[in-house]
């Protein structure tokens, strides 16, 4: 049995965040007409991520078999580390957003 610890809806429309797994061509073509950086377009756009399951690591191959098996693309976007910091780091881009950025925007 799979404990969900946590869930969120993104919406948007676009595919995954990751650079390396392609995103959307929309949110490319706001970066480049806007123009919008990669730390500002993480902050404001949801980046077409989609929906996110919070689960315990033991858990994630289970959580992305099963998706795979629904015929559902997933993957795993990172993990959640007690801190006395807020904070979201997205490591892959290098972006660090602090608590007091992390508000309805």
């Amino acid at each position: 049995m799979i404990e969900i610890y946590g869930n969120a809806k993104f919406r948007g429309g676009g595919g995954p965040a990751e650079k390396n797994l392609g995103r959307h061509p929309v949110f490319s073509f706001i970066q480049e007409h806007g123009p919008v950086d990669d730390k500002e377009a993480y902050a404001n756009l949801n980046m077409g991520a989609g929906f996110a399951l919070y689960v315990r690591d033991s858990d994630v191959r289970k959580v992305l078999a099963t998706a795979h098996l629904l015929g559902m693309s997933a993957l795993r976007a990172g993990t959640i580390e007690s801190s006395k910091v807020k904070r979201v780091i997205i490591n892959p881009l290098g972006l660090e957003y602090l608590g007091q950025t992390l508000g309805v925007r």
